[in-house]
């Protein structure tokens, strides 16, 4: 693989990253949308019937999340075989960048990549679960 290629992956990769850690930084996820509605709430008038719905959706939203805390769960086992398959794939895929008859290595490269996928989304995702890691499907 030439220095071209490689640098051209890395400076794809790392753009990726970047854009990733973007949107989870202003996401800020349901604790923040919590606290954005209290923030709200506190500079209401005290006579707002605005303020008794924001403090119930507030709370409600709260003991939601804290449940969902609780029984939601990803299976460890799943996300680390997944992972594995993805750097086998991306491994066999580098044997490509040779050329010429290397090209055949992609087939395989694909097999893997698409079991990692499907593996992380399958397992990397909190869903309930059993004791052994099983979805339970409500």
């Amino acid at each position: 693989m030439s220095w071209d290629i490689s640098s051209r992956i890395f400076i794809s990769v790392i753009g990726l990253v970047g854009v990733i850690w973007q949107i989870q930084r202003t996401h800020g996820g349901t604790w923040k949308s919590i606290k954005e509605e209290l923030d709200i709430y506190s500079l209401l008038p005290d006579d707002s019937r605005a303020k008794e719905v924001l403090l119930k959706r507030a709370e409600a939203a709260i003991l939601q999340h804290v449940e969902d805390e609780k029984e939601l769960r990803r299976d460890l086992f799943g996300i680390v075989l997944a992972t594995a398959f993805l750097l086998i794939g991306a491994a066999i895929a580098a044997l490509a960048f040779r050329g010429e008859w290397w090209l055949v290595s992609l087939l395989p490269a694909t097999f893997f990549a698409i079991f990692g996928i499907a593996g992380l989304n399958l397992d990397a995702v909190p869903r309930k679960r059993d004791e052994k890691g099983r979805v339970i499907r409500s």
